[in-house]
Protein backbone atom coordinates (compact mmCIF):
# COMPACT_ATOMS: atom_id res chain seq x y z
CA UNK A 1 0.00 0.00 0.00
CA UNK A 2 1.41 3.37 -1.04
CA UNK A 3 1.40 6.25 1.41
CA UNK A 4 -0.26 9.41 0.16
CA UNK A 5 0.02 12.92 1.50
CA UNK A 6 -2.99 14.23 3.38
CA UNK A 7 -4.49 16.91 1.16
CA UNK A 8 -5.35 19.15 4.10
CA UNK A 9 -1.70 19.27 5.23
CA UNK A 10 -0.20 20.31 1.88
CA UNK A 11 -1.08 22.94 -0.71
CA UNK A 12 -0.90 22.65 -4.50
CA UNK A 13 2.80 23.63 -4.49
CA UNK A 14 3.67 20.81 -2.10
CA UNK A 15 4.30 23.13 0.85
CA UNK A 16 3.14 22.09 4.28
CA UNK A 17 0.26 24.17 5.58
CA UNK A 18 -0.73 24.83 9.18
CA UNK A 19 -4.12 26.46 9.56
CA UNK A 20 -4.71 28.29 12.80
CA UNK A 21 -7.85 30.11 13.92
CA UNK A 22 -7.32 32.86 16.49
CA UNK A 23 -10.42 34.01 18.34
CA UNK A 24 -8.66 36.10 20.99
CA UNK A 25 -5.18 37.50 20.34
CA UNK A 26 -4.57 39.05 23.76
CA UNK A 27 -2.12 36.30 24.74
CA UNK A 28 -0.65 35.56 21.30
CA UNK A 29 2.70 37.19 22.15
CA UNK A 30 4.58 36.44 25.32
CA UNK A 31 5.01 39.33 27.77
CA UNK A 32 8.61 38.15 28.34
CA UNK A 33 11.53 38.51 25.99
CA UNK A 34 15.28 38.09 26.18
CA UNK A 35 16.36 40.71 23.65
CA UNK A 36 13.39 43.10 23.47
CA UNK A 37 12.07 41.08 20.53
CA UNK A 38 8.54 39.83 20.42
CA UNK A 39 8.10 36.07 20.75
CA UNK A 40 5.00 33.93 20.68
CA UNK A 41 3.37 32.61 23.81
CA UNK A 42 4.20 29.05 24.89
CA UNK A 43 0.62 27.92 24.25
CA UNK A 44 0.80 29.14 20.65
CA UNK A 45 4.20 27.46 20.26
CA UNK A 46 2.78 24.15 21.54
CA UNK A 47 -0.03 24.37 19.02
CA UNK A 48 2.40 25.03 16.16
CA UNK A 49 4.74 22.25 17.29
CA UNK A 50 1.89 19.74 17.48
CA UNK A 51 0.52 20.85 14.12
CA UNK A 52 3.85 20.48 12.33
CA UNK A 53 4.42 16.88 13.50
CA UNK A 54 2.60 15.11 10.62
CA UNK A 55 4.35 17.29 8.01
CA UNK A 56 7.66 16.14 6.50
CA UNK A 57 10.50 18.13 8.07
CA UNK A 58 12.17 18.85 4.71
CA UNK A 59 9.02 20.40 3.26
CA UNK A 60 8.66 24.21 3.15
CA UNK A 61 6.04 25.38 5.61
CA UNK A 62 3.28 27.98 5.46
CA UNK A 63 1.30 29.14 8.48
CA UNK A 64 -2.15 30.51 7.71
CA UNK A 65 -3.77 32.37 10.57
CA UNK A 66 -7.47 33.12 10.36
CA UNK A 67 -8.81 35.79 12.66
CA UNK A 68 -11.24 38.68 12.87
CA UNK A 69 -9.39 40.30 15.74
CA UNK A 70 -5.87 40.68 14.23
CA UNK A 71 -5.15 44.03 12.61
CA UNK A 72 -2.68 44.58 9.77
CA UNK A 73 -0.24 46.25 12.20
CA UNK A 74 -0.33 43.21 14.45
CA UNK A 75 0.30 40.80 11.57
CA UNK A 76 3.95 41.84 11.21
CA UNK A 77 4.42 41.68 15.01
CA UNK A 78 3.00 38.16 15.09
CA UNK A 79 5.08 37.08 12.09
CA UNK A 80 8.21 38.41 13.80
CA UNK A 81 7.16 36.75 17.06
CA UNK A 82 6.95 33.35 15.37
CA UNK A 83 10.28 33.84 13.58
CA UNK A 84 12.03 35.03 16.75
CA UNK A 85 10.68 32.15 18.82
CA UNK A 86 12.01 29.54 16.42
CA UNK A 87 15.32 31.39 15.96
CA UNK A 88 15.77 31.23 19.74
CA UNK A 89 14.92 27.50 19.77
CA UNK A 90 17.39 26.85 16.95
CA UNK A 91 20.09 28.74 18.87
CA UNK A 92 19.39 26.72 22.04
CA UNK A 93 19.43 23.44 20.12
CA UNK A 94 22.75 24.28 18.45
CA UNK A 95 24.24 25.26 21.81
CA UNK A 96 23.05 21.98 23.35
CA UNK A 97 24.56 19.99 20.46
CA UNK A 98 27.90 21.78 20.82
CA UNK A 99 27.98 21.10 24.56
CA UNK A 100 27.11 17.46 24.00
CA UNK A 101 29.90 17.18 21.43
CA UNK A 102 32.44 18.64 23.87
CA UNK A 103 31.32 16.24 26.62
CA UNK A 104 31.52 13.28 24.21
CA UNK A 105 35.04 14.26 23.14
CA UNK A 106 36.18 14.63 26.75
CA UNK A 107 34.76 11.19 27.60
CA UNK A 108 36.46 9.72 24.52
CA UNK A 109 39.81 11.16 25.58
CA UNK A 110 39.35 9.85 29.12
CA UNK A 111 38.46 6.39 27.82
CA UNK A 112 41.57 6.38 25.63
CA UNK A 113 43.74 7.43 28.60
CA UNK A 114 42.32 4.68 30.82
CA UNK A 115 42.80 2.14 28.02
CA UNK A 116 46.45 3.20 27.66
CA UNK A 117 46.92 2.99 31.44
CA UNK A 118 45.46 -0.53 31.42
CA UNK A 119 47.87 -1.58 28.65
CA UNK A 120 50.82 -0.11 30.54
CA UNK A 121 49.70 -1.85 33.71
CA UNK A 122 49.33 -5.14 31.86
CA UNK A 123 52.75 -4.85 30.18
CA UNK A 124 54.71 -3.98 33.30
CA UNK A 125 52.64 -6.04 35.74
CA UNK A 126 53.26 -3.32 38.23
CA UNK A 127 49.95 -3.61 40.00
CA UNK A 128 48.33 -6.81 41.28
CA UNK A 129 44.80 -5.86 40.27
CA UNK A 130 45.68 -5.51 36.56
CA UNK A 131 44.17 -8.04 34.19
CA UNK A 132 46.73 -10.47 32.81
Amino acid sequence: MKKTKNSYLYDADGCGVIKMAVYDDNDFLSPYSIRKESVINSEVAKFLDNSVNPINSKTPLKIKIYSDCITTEEQSDYRNGIINYYKNRLFETNLHLKRSLVVALILLILAFCFWRLLLLCKNFKALKFCVS
